[in-house]
């Protein structure tokens, strides 16, 4: 059961006023828009971000062109990506639980902006600095699909030499692919030889060398 907003709860430019009506099983909600208009709006098209306005947004970006972006402008891929990436915040904040997106950030242009201004790239993906925190200026970033695959809560961590690292991590380090040490552990391997251990037909040398410098590192904490 989706909560009714209370009122004067905040999106984007729309401030929640009270319920209006139903119409076809959807419940509509009286909102104020930042521009003086009042307008009973579908309460989930707000609610999930699709809607920051009474319509005055469009009007503008149109005047500005922005609806207007051509094929090949290379603010297409840019913009497209980002707008993406906002909708996406808003299913994820709804399939956990106790994690929200800002009200700040259910305008969409305070988002864009805010991407544009703290090292967005194409290349990149919005990780929380804080996994069990909502979606907000202060907690996110934007990072490697590398590094973010590896700060999820199901990355498997080995503590080995007085040093923590991912599966992955390890296995850059040592030069041993992650599938071996994995079999190493399963089969009973205590985690230093797993991790020192070179391959058959791979250089022992360069493993030792490369998990002997992880030793002397955790040494020295």
């Amino acid at each position: 059961m989706r909560l009714a907003p209370p009122t004067g709860a905040i999106f984007g430019r729309l401030t929640a006023m009270g319920f209006s009506h139903r119409q076809r099983g959807a419940k509509f909600w009286l909102f104020c828009c930042s521009c003086g208009v009042e307008k009973a709006i579908n309460l989930y098209t707000v609610t999930s971000g699709r809607v920051s306005s009474c319509g005055c947004l469009n009007r503008e970006r149109a005047r500005a062109g922005l609806n207007r972006m051509r094929h090949g402008d290379a603010r297409v891929e840019h913009v497209s990506r980002l707008y993406n990436i906002w909708r996406g915040l808003f299913k994820l904040s709804h399939a956990r639980k106790g994690v929200a997106v800002c009200s700040e950030w259910r305008c969409y242009e305070a988002f864009r902006d805010w991407a544009l201004s703290n090292g967005y790239s194409n290349d990149l993906k919005i990780g929380r600095i804080d996994r069990g925190g909502d979606y907000k200026p202060a907690n996110c970033h934007w990072i490697s699909h590398k590094v973010l695959c590896r700060n999820r809560r199901t990355s498997r961590r080995i503590t080995a030499f007085g040093e923590t690292l991912t599966l992955a991590e390890w296995s850059e380090r040592s030069g041993i692919k992650r599938q071996t040490i994995t079999a190493r552990i399963r089969k009973g391997w205590s985690l230093q030889r797993a991790l020192e251990t070179a391959p058959r037909g791979d250089s022992a040398r360069a493993s030792e060398e490369a998990v002997g410098e992880s030793r002397a590192s955790g040494a020295q904490h």
